[in-house]
């Protein structure tokens, strides 16, 4: 009897201490999970929430993380003379790692942009940039451009990003050609893919 009593105490022993180390993971699940829904708003703040006012043009734009958090990016940083920058990017990788490299690129290209520059030298900088201060091994795939409202022509430089598509007034997609382009965050003297594309009257460009 006293042998089955010790038994059943060691086995109500380890049952309690089994529960009390779930009942902690769940806790700390919980604290996480917490953390995410925070920083998820924090990450959402940042990205712009109203379309960009630009005479001639309508603007549209949907993002949805795979996860909490993630690495997806677009912005529109207006300049002078009738112009829009545009920009829109994915960093390696998915959750908090991807969300941290995004607000640092986040930054650098909007702080880049708005000095008017070329796209290519744009992207150029925050190559640099992004190679100074990171050497997580992250990159992302971007493409800016500067759209010109008085000549409807959109100018980018493509860094390992998918290229846009220029849909006409019947709805005819094409898309432009493209050259070389690396990612962001790889290489010191990485290959740029530059081009210009007029959207006619009436046309859309994704």
């Amino acid at each position: 009897t006293i042998r089955d009593l010790v038994e059943k105490n060691c086995q109500l022993t380890q049952a309690y201490t089994e529960l009390k180390a779930a009942q902690e993971q769940l806790l700390e699940k919980e604290r996480l999970e917490a953390e995410l829904d925070v920083a998820r708003s924090i990450q959402r703040s940042i990205l712009p929430h109203a379309r960009p006012v630009l005479s001639g043009f309508d603007f549209g734009m949907l993002i949805e993380p795979v996860s909490s958090v993630g690495g997806d990016l677009f912005d529109f940083i207006p300049l002078k003379g009738n112009r829009l920058g545009i920009a829109i990017g994915d960093v390696s990788g998915h959750g908090v790692p991807s969300a941290l490299f995004m607000g640092l690129t986040y930054s650098l290209v909007r702080a880049e942009a708005s000095r008017g520059s070329a796209p290519v030298k744009v992207l150029s900088n925050v190559n640099r940039l992004l190679i100074d201060m990171s050497d997580s091994g992250m990159f992302v795939t971007m493409l800016y451009g500067i759209l010109d409202a008085a000549s409807r022509q959109f100018t980018y430089a493509r860094a390992g990003h998918p290229p846009p598509l220029l849909m006409d007034e019947r709805g005819d997609v094409t898309c432009p050609r493209m050259d070389i382009a690396q990612p962001l965050g790889l290489f010191d003297d990485m290959a740029l893919d530059e081009q210009t594309v007029v959207i006619p009257p009436q046309g859309r460009l994704f």
